[in-house]
């Protein structure tokens, strides 16, 4: 299994481990994925618990490589813009620069 690294820019994200996961991250359920081109960014439907699903993006992606692809259930960091700036799929986390 590939890691999420190797779908994502290395040089605007970086792998970490869980001591310095942080703080932020939440456990949301993907519904559906889009990709929008031509800026390598994802733009997919979560949800959380019982809440509204919305929309949230996952920028420099590397070009044809969906990093959350037949994903289900994942921790997420959101912004304030609901763009993903930290991902933890079991231990396997990273975190944009």
């Amino acid at each position: 299994m590939e890691s999420l690294i190797d779908s994502l820019d290395a040089d605007k994200w970086e792998t970490i481990d869980v001591a310095t996961k942080g703080d932020g991250f939440v456990e949301y359920r993907v519904m559906r994925q889009h990709k929008e081109d031509p800026k390598c960014t994802f733009k997919y439907v979560i949800q959380k618990d019982d809440n509204e699903p919305k929309y949230v993006f996952l920028e420099f992606c590397k070009p044809g490589k969906d990093p959350l692809k037949d994903i289900g259930t994942i921790e997420m960091r959101l912004d304030d813009e609901d763009k993903i700036t930290g991902i933890d799929l079991d231990g396997d986390i990273v975190s944009k620069k």
